[in-house]
């Protein structure tokens, strides 16, 4: 395996790969694409600060539990020491 780096921008999706690089590239390749533009991941760092952990993780949240998450803490804490001898 051997790696090559070049800048290139991306038009209507594709990707010009310089032709000196082509006769060495067999049909299977491994892309990593990186960003070289700071601005962009500026304002992604941005964006996913602002969001609060409760929003990030709402796509697992189970809509059926919402009501017994209010005395879900208190009601551990009471069965794991219900019956701790002090």
């Amino acid at each position: 395996m051997f790696a090559i780096e070049f800048e290139a921008e991306i038009n209507d999706g594709k990707i010009q790969i310089p032709k000196k690089y082509l006769n060495k590239l067999t049909s299977n390749v491994k892309v990593i694409i990186l960003n070289s533009s700071q601005n962009d991941i500026k304002e992604n760092n941005n964006t996913n600060a602002k969001q609060s952990a409760m929003g990030i993780l709402k796509e697992f949240a189970d809509i059926s539990l919402i009501d017994t998450e209010k005395d879900a803490w208190g009601k551990a804490v009471q069965e794991k020491y219900a019956n701790y001898n002090y």
